[in-house]
């Protein structure tokens, strides 16, 4: 089995030259690429020979930026590398640090708390709080006090 992204995958971010059919090449950041061979380059610079009006002249080499671009895969002859990926830059303190990982105590006063509040602890599992008794499961809001009869309209 063909590993996914083959060979290409591996000049991404390197600077390549790409071959036109029309006889241009860009010289550009390889970016990406599809199943189509679509490129796309960034920081590009398009090199193309121009021919001479006479014929004892020497062809010119003209030279453009075009910055990002995404070529068609159909109009690509050859890829070429010409130079590795920039090295990626630290910043100090970035990576490894000694030291003590401490937690943030932002706008509690007094200390920390062992539980949660009422109402915002997760479910109970094993090793967890009991559930809170039944006579305070039928006083809970939104329920009638069971010493209240039924209403009238009420039938059994």
């Amino acid at each position: 089995m063909v590993k996914k992204g083959g060979k290409m995958i591996q000049w991404i971010n390197y600077r390549v030259r790409v071959t036109l059919t029309d006889g241009r090449q860009m010289v550009g950041n390889f970016l990406a690429f599809d199943k189509h061979m679509n490129a796309v380059l960034s920081d590009t610079e398009e090199f193309r020979k121009v021919k001479p009006k006479r014929s004892g002249e020497l062809e010119k080499e003209q030279k453009r930026m075009l910055g990002m671009i995404l070529i068609r895969g159909e109009n690509i002859v050859s890829i070429t590398a010409e130079a590795p990926p920039p090295p990626q830059a630290r910043k100090p303190g970035e990576g490894l640090v000694i030291g003590r990982a401490k937690p943030v105590e932002k706008g509690i006063v007094g200390g920390t708390f062992d539980k949660a509040p009422p109402g915002l602890a997760g479910p109970s599992v094993l090793g967890g709080p009991p559930p809170p008794p039944v006579s305070v499961m039928l006083n809970a809001p939104g329920r009638a006090p069971p010493s209240r009869p039924p209403p009238p309209a009420f039938n059994p």
